[in-house]
């Protein structure tokens, strides 16, 4: 799995996606916050449902969706918001594949899957 995925929008400017270090895994937590009462649990959607979900989450949750786009890739508001719908796709797209978030979410669903330890059977007379 690569660290990072170059990205070259329609503008000819290149951008790297890298793989987040945990502060700013923090602060992309904080952006998506509000975006659940969008689209429901985001610990239940796919990588690609989330793409397929996300023209939708741009009409009742732009402010989020920017910010969620500034913190992943690093490039100022005001070209964030002057992608186009395609090159946003490609740059989230770009983002899930980097920072692995199928791994992790199998990960995660393993973790939580695992049976917790039998509670001691207590001897009554």
């Amino acid at each position: 799995m690569k660290n990072s995925k170059e990205i070259i929008l329609d503008s000819g400017k290149k951008v790297e996606i890298k793989k987040l270090p945990l502060k700013k895994y923090a602060e992309l937590l904080q952006a998506i916050q509000e975006l659940p009462k969008h689209i429901g649990d985001l610990d239940k959607l796919t990588p690609t449902q989330i793409l397929e979900k996300l023209p939708f989450l741009i009409g009742v949750a732009y402010p989020d969706i920017v910010q969620v786009t500034i913190i992943a890739t690093d490039l100022p508001k005001e070209e964030v918001e002057e992608l186009g719908l395609d090159e946003l796709t490609d740059l989230f797209g770009a983002f899930f594949e980097v920072n692995n978030y199928s791994k992790v979410i199998d990960n995660l669903k393993k973790m939580f899957a695992r049976p917790t330890a039998p509670a001691q059977i207590q001897k009554t007379s």
